[in-house]
């Protein structure tokens, strides 16, 4: 089974954006993207479908289907059963 995670939409970023910039962009205070609950998510991948412009990924977790576009996909591999 391959599984994936997906990047943060921009909304999401921009959130963790308006909370730095309370904190008057203090470096010390910035966002880790990397303890992000958005971007940690694993994802179950379904298959691919082309579009007419884009070629999106079927990916589920928690038994709900998500469409997304393959350039927001990454850490792709491969997880026992």
């Amino acid at each position: 089974m391959k599984v994936c995670k997906v990047y943060p939409s921009l909304s999401h970023c921009g959130t963790c954006m308006n909370i730095w910039e309370s904190y008057d962009y203090d470096i010390s205070q910035m966002p880790s993207c990397g303890k992000c609950k958005f971007s940690l998510r694993e994802y179950k991948i379904m298959g691919f479908v082309n579009g007419i412009f884009n070629t999106y990924a079927l990916l589920e977790r928690d038994g709900k289907l998500k469409r997304v576009l393959i350039s927001k996909i990454h850490d792709i591999r491969e997880k026992d059963g």
